[in-house]
């Protein structure tokens, strides 16, 4: 299983998350109470290899923390309303399960 980092809009998503993942996750924040500094520098502290991000209506978090120097190999976007894991600049997958979610975490 991957090094996941974890950037919610809603607590509940990071903490369900976080139980699902379990050790595997070596970061999370509040995109909300931190700056783009902050986050890149949090990402680049923890070495994640996936970085989960929840997603949001204007959809640029993901190229923002790329630009800024974020050393990820995967940025994923979770949408639990349109239920999709968008791989950012790759794929978008149709989850419907956990179990679902958990197989496109672990691809590699």
């Amino acid at each position: 299983m991957p090094r996941v980092f974890i950037l919610y809009e809603h607590r509940l998503i990071s903490d369900i998350l976080t139980k699902l993942l379990g050790d595997n996750v070596v970061g999370s924040t509040e995109r909300a109470t931190a700056s783009l500094t902050a986050i890149v520098d949090m990402i680049n502290t923890a070495h994640p290899s996936v970085v989960i991000i929840e997603s949001e209506a204007n959809g640029n978090t993901a190229w923002h923390i790329l630009l800024a120097g974020a050393e990820a190999r995967r940025v994923m976007l979770l949408d639990m309303e349109r239920g999709t894991v968008r791989e950012h600049a790759v794929r978008t997958t149709a989850i419907d399960t956990l179990d679902e979610l958990l197989e496109v975490i672990r691809e590699k």
